[in-house]
């Protein structure tokens, strides 16, 4: 893996782990490597976001991985791309909803062969048994490193659905965050 070295020494984890960004993603760690040479004399560790996401996907997250899919398929039941308002309802965000989310929706149908549920109704929806475990299947085949950028993307855009075409990517950053 690559090593990250600053002032001849190894970058660590605040645990004190060396910060090894695995083979296969050169670029991640140049962008490492990029966010700690941009850094002012005091270091704060919000603006080190990509660092951050690599000690999480190579360090802590296989620790409790099982419990991590579970809470992310929490997100399922209420992904507000599945909230949707009736097209006779004054100021409805119609074309915004077709634009954006149901073809999100419609991508997710058909890659992987689900019947996601939405509704016109603030009542909350449940999404069945067999799509969830589909979902948790395709969580539990990402890499670790994989699973905290989609942990990250639903924790950001409050989607599971948005971050999956995101990180499967269906869809670039820019239509994730008019989604």
């Amino acid at each position: 893996g690559f090593r990250i070295f600053l002032d001849k020494r190894t970058l660590k984890s605040t645990g004190g782990s060396e910060i090894v960004v695995p083979p296969q993603y050169p670029l991640l760690a140049s962008l490492v490597a990029g966010e700690w040479e941009g850094q002012p004399g005091l270091i704060k560790s919000s603006s080190l976001p990509v660092t951050s996401l690599v000690v999480r996907g190579t360090q802590s997250i296989a620790e409790v991985r099982d419990e991590v899919i579970e809470n992310l398929l929490r997100y399922l039941h209420t992904d507000s791309v599945c909230y949707h308002q009736d097209e006779s309802e004054e100021n409805a965000p119609v074309e915004l909803q077709n634009k954006y989310w149901n073809s999100i929706i419609d991508w997710a149908n058909r890659e992987f062969g689900v019947n996601v549920n939405k509704t016109y109704s603030i009542m909350s929806i449940r999404q069945d048994d067999r799509t969830v475990d589909v979902f948790r299947k395709e969580l539990q085949t990402m890499t670790p490193l994989e699973l905290a950028a989609f942990e990250r993307a639903v924790m950001t855009s409050k989607s599971f659905l948005i971050a999956l075409a995101l990180v499967k990517r269906e869809i670039g950053v820019e239509f994730a965050t008019q989604a």
